[in-house]
């Protein structure tokens, strides 16, 4: 992951590039990791959560199954839905995919 940025429209304009990507969201910037998310469009998607988090972090893959392994082990390592605001766990993009934190098809 790159380090912490203030999440801002700025910063994302400025520091994020249009790709596929998994980031991590961030109340405060000691604080811990609130939502786990992946986007094949990463710069647009930060943009959603600009008023609901004030930190980031992004990692950039190239394809959508490397993503989405990160995301599941991010997701599990972090909480999951027990600790995380994500409500639900990371959908899977294909259906021969297994989530590498639990090995579920979801």
């Amino acid at each position: 992951m790159t380090s912490k940025h203030k999440l801002t429209n700025s910063n994302v304009n400025q520091k994020v590039k249009e790709q596929i990507g998994v980031y991590k969201l961030y109340n405060s910037h000691g604080g811990p990791v609130r939502y786990v998310g992946m986007s094949d469009n990463v710069k647009d998607r930060l943009k959603n959560h600009t008023s609901d988090y004030s930190y980031f972090e992004v990692n950039y893959y190239q394809s959508e199954r490397d993503a989405y392994k990160r995301e599941g082990q991010l997701f599990h390592q972090h909480g999951g839905k027990k600790k995380l605001d994500n409500e639900r766990h990371p959908p899977r993009p294909h259906k021969r995919v297994k989530c590498p934190g639990c090995g579920i098809h979801e």
